[in-house]
């Protein structure tokens, strides 16, 4: 009798396996959550890195103005030309600006339109206001009137992961150089 009734539970060492068990399998995973924010953090970093390139070189090589407009409120930027007013030719897709279809046609990256991408906000921090630089036929940052001394600080973060990392791409220095920092 006594061994019957000694059967109807789990040993201290069962539950202590299970629970091991339970451990590793979390631990297993958490670093691959991780990573994929970090993959996804630094393929929007880079991405507007280029993009921002690819303005400015299209202002070098047209000898034009052309500049990138953020419209954080949407997750998205456009590369125009700042004569026109219209869109550049998406290198990647040859959609060509309209005019009126600031937002739908030509060069315009919508976060949430990109699977690799549509878990990423783009933000401009406290402090740094600007949603729009222009480039000179010389390469060098303007600001949204044509002046001299245009420089932009944008920042992506991962919805999944409010106060977690983030990645600021901005202007360095006068010559119109950009980096990436992590945070």
């Amino acid at each position: 009798m006594k061994n019957a009734e000694m059967k109807k539970g789990f040993t201290l060492i069962e539950v202590t396996m299970v629970v091991v068990i339970i451990a590793v399998v979390a631990a297993a995973t958490t670093p691959r959550v991780t990573g994929l924010v970090e993959v996804q953090g630094n393929l929007a970093a880079r991405k507007m890195l280029a993009d921002l390139r690819y303005a400015q070189r299209l202002a070098m090589d047209t000898r034009k103005i052309y500049g990138v407009q953020l419209d954080p409120a949407n997750d998205r930027y456009r590369v125009f030309d700042t004569t026109t007013g219209l869109n550049a030719t998406d290198p990647l897709t040859g959609s060509v600006g309209v005019s009126g279809q600031t937002w739908s046609s030509g060069f315009v990256v919508s976060y949430p339109d990109h699977s690799e991408l549509k878990a990423m906000d783009i933000t401009v921090p406290a402090g740094a206001p600007a949603t729009e630089i222009r480039f000179n036929p010389l390469g060098t940052p303007l600001k949204p009137d044509n002046s001299e001394g245009g420089s932009i600080t944008w920042e992506m973060r991962h919805r999944a992961s409010s106060g977690g990392p983030f990645w600021q791409v901005t202007t360095v220095g006068a010559a119109g150089s950009f980096a990436i920092l992590e945070g």
